[in-house]
């Protein structure tokens, strides 16, 4: 029990087990990061590109962006982690369109274009690059 069978797979409820699962883990996620300050030195652990190298990598400042953005703070979120900011509106409308076509029973809507991972591939780098440098240490968490 519990499993989804192949007859409850063409229900909108059955295909929306996914999109639930994803909705609720982002849920819990989110309410963690809201609740248990990242700021606090220790509490999520430390980056282990930072803690070997002393540099920032492209994720770090990513909780405390969450997290200041989540309590309406949202200069300090782009302050963070600017990238990681621009990611989410593209995550929320993946979500959202998954999450419509799984529950009408159609085909996703949309499909990401080839020049966004190309556009991501570069984007990650420069941005990992730029906030290492003293000219842009402005982008550093």
């Amino acid at each position: 029990m519990g499993a989804t069978t192949m007859s409850e797979a063409g229900t909108g409820a059955g295909r929306m087990v996914g999109p639930t699962l994803v909705a609720a883990g982002a849920l819990v996620a989110c309410a963690t990061v809201t609740l248990h300050d990242p700021n606090v030195d220790g509490s999520y652990g430390r980056c282990p590109f930072l803690a070997l190298t002393g540099r920032p990598c492209p994720g770090c400042g990513t909780l405390r962006a969450l997290h200041a953005l989540l309590h309406g703070r949202v200069l300090e979120a782009v302050s963070r982690n600017a990238l990681s900011l621009a990611v989410l509106p593209l995550l929320a409308y993946a979500w959202l369109t998954w999450a419509r076509s799984s529950w009408v029973g159609a085909p996703r809507t949309w499909h990401p274009p080839p020049w966004l991972g190309y556009a991501l591939a570069t984007a990650v780098p420069l941005f990992w690059l730029a906030r290492n440098t003293t000219a842009l240490s402005v982008l550093a968490p």
